[in-house]
């Protein structure tokens, strides 16, 4: 009943305001920032960290202007510096087998989270203007992001939801994170074609206190469940972000387009970082060779190293001194990489039976020793 009385009451309002047939497409800008902060500990030039970052969308309407056409198409580029790491332990992809295109997308937030329970990472707020009328706002649009997965080509995917209770209607929309950063949403088509006014999305995002259908009159809190989902480096002191939107008129009905696509670029949106050079921490998690060796002969070693620091180890060299030479070039190896090098060492013709054998990683910026004693074999 009391979705009847809303849709009610959103047609009396749509009567009062004007049919969007009648409303042409105008001279709309975008309006585009950004916030972001590390939720805790320091940032790195090298190593991402968790993260939280609203993105803030503004569509602004000349003052002559009456009508306010639709955006169908959002395209943001986030810093390249900042990316999505789905974690389906922590949130199990929410795929559209559980929230699709067949779901009733009318149910409301509490409902369609019941649907996916653990997969939320984000949430938002938006408003519109009702069938595109400039004076015709809805400011009760509750947003909803789930971990969606992954495309086609392997990139994290996002699903994200959007319900007006005094529209009685929700929308459902998707988006993949690019390498370049381009995050893609295809808009859907809201009731009586309205157009956006503003959007708010945030990772985690804030708290979202939607109506709780398990306790009549009670609320329910929603939160994005993993704090790790977005992370970012800051390399070159500053984040930036833009977008390229998409307006044009549809049909409610059948969602076709019944007027040209016009596409607006937003305004660069710069937010100062500082990210620690960090250091490398080299380990050795596997020494494998002859321990025995023959006196102007040589062996061959596998040596597997990573890095479990906070920056780059460069321009490496692994060497082998004391009882046998060797010498081979290690590189760069980047934080959470591992290498494996084969290092073929010489033992001189002199010297005694018994050895010790040095290998060590020389660096410009750190390094590791490990001492084995070999034995002369017969």
């Amino acid at each position: 009943m009391k979705t009847i009385k809303n849709i009610f009451g959103v047609l009396l309002l749509v009567a009062v305001l004007g049919s969007p047939a009648d409303a042409l497409a105008g001279d709309e800008s975008v309006e585009l920032s950004m916030d972001a902060k590390v939720l805790s500990g320091s940032l790195y030039r090298e190593v991402p960290r968790p993260v939280s970052a609203r993105l803030h969308i503004k569509v602004k309407v000349p003052e002559a202007q009456d009508s306010v056409t639709p955006m169908i198409n959002s395209r943001v580029t986030f810093p390249e510096d900042m990316s999505f790491y789905p974690n389906p332990q922590v949130t199990p992809v929410c795929g559209a087998e559980k929230i699709g295109q067949s779901t009733n997308l009318g149910l409301g937030v509490a409902r369609i989270i019941d649907l996916c329970p653990r997969s939320v990472v984000g949430t938002g707020t938006a408003r519109i203007h009702l069938a595109q009328n400039k004076s015709g706002i809805l400011d009760d649009p509750e947003l909803v992001i789930f971990n969606g997965g992954a495309d086609s080509q392997g990139r994290p995917k996002i699903t994200i939801y959007g319900y007006s209770k005094a529209a009685g209607a929700g929308l459902l929309m998707s988006g993949s994170l690019a390498k370049s950063g381009e995050l893609n949403i295809a808009i859907g088509v809201m009731p009586f074609d309205s157009s956006i006014a503003d959007f708010t999305l945030g990772i985690p995002g804030d708290t979202l206190a939607v109506e709780d259908i398990q306790s009549p009159g009670g609320t329910l809190e929603v939160n994005g469940q993993d704090p790790g989902f977005l992370r970012a480096v800051c390399s070159k002191g500053v984040w930036e972000a833009t977008g390229v939107f998409d307006f044009a008129t549809r049909s409610d009905s059948s969602g076709e387009l019944t007027s040209p696509v016009t596409s607006v670029g937003s305004n660069s949106d710069s937010l100062p970082c500082k990210g620690l050079a960090g250091r490398p921490k080299i380990k050795l998690v596997r020494l494998a060779g002859n321990r025995g060796f023959r006196a102007g002969g040589s062996n061959t070693y596998t040596l597997r190293f990573r890095n479990t620091g906070t920056a780059s180890l460069r321009q490496a060299v692994l060497r082998a001194t004391g009882g046998g030479k060797g010498q081979a070039r290690l590189g760069t190896l980047a934080p959470g990489q591992t290498r494996t090098v084969r290092l073929k060492v010489r033992f001189d013709r002199a010297g005694k039976a018994r050895r010790s054998l040095k290998f060590a990683i020389h660096s410009p910026n750190g390094g590791l020793a490990k001492m084995i004693g070999v034995r002369e074999s017969g």
